[in-house]
């Protein structure tokens, strides 16, 4: 019987297993880079660093805006931190999932199906979420910082960033479940599934004819 590992890849499979490889590392990359600012002092020491600048808005640095967020939205902390212990889970699957796709195991077929149905799940709840909760909160936040933002610069800068985070909350709620929906659709694809599918083995009347 022919090796898994030494079966012809599909395009599709190459694709989606260096994506899944190379979504997964940024993941965890991005999980390190939380827990480090959340579980150390590095956190607090942007924050003083922050304070000292005598240019910035009030109201309108990263902590401050987590800390109104924190007592606007019910459970905001809570949700974060569930958020981001389930970002850092599905990094870890999707570099296994990445690995065992370049080796042709069926394992990795698999895992990238489960990632892909379960991450549609969790996008879905995070986008109503945040649609139903963080997004008005950080609304009225950021409406509050432009009505006392000086006119001139920082009056243009809250504007920006303004429009940009409505933009961009937007934009991710569109392409946020494009990634598990491509995934699945690869992975049902009849060539990809055809390399999966596990050889027949010899009946034993084959054996004998061939002894």
């Amino acid at each position: 019987m022919q090796d898994q590992g030494l079966r012809r890849r599909p395009t599709a499979v190459v694709v989606i297993a260096i994506l899944n490889l190379l979504f997964g590392c940024l993941g965890l990359l991005f999980a390190a880079t939380f827990v480090l600012f959340t579980m150390t002092e590095m956190g607090e020491v942007l924050v003083q660093i922050n304070q000292t600048n005598p240019g910035r808005i009030k109201g309108m640095s990263a902590p401050e805006i987590q800390d109104a967020l924190a007592q606007k939205v019910p459970h905001y902390a809570t949700f974060t931190n569930i958020g981001a212990t389930w970002d850092a889970l599905v990094s870890v699957a999707l570099v296994l999932s990445g690995w065992g796709l370049l080796k042709m195991r069926s394992w990795g077929r698999t895992l990238a199906i489960l990632y892909g149905f379960a991450q549609i799940v969790a996008k879905i709840v995070s986008t109503a979420y945040a649609f139903l909760f963080v997004q008005p909160a950080l609304a009225e936040l950021m409406q509050r910082a432009l009505d006392e933002a000086p006119l001139g610069f920082q009056r243009a800068v809250v504007e920006w960033t303004l429009g940009f985070m409505s933009a961009a909350s937007i934009a991710a709620a569109v392409v946020a479940p494009m990634y598990p929906v491509l995934v699945l659709v690869a992975m049902f694809l009849p060539s990809v599934r055809k390399a999966f599918r596990p050889e027949p083995k010899p009946s034993v009347l084959t054996a004998s004819q061939e002894v």
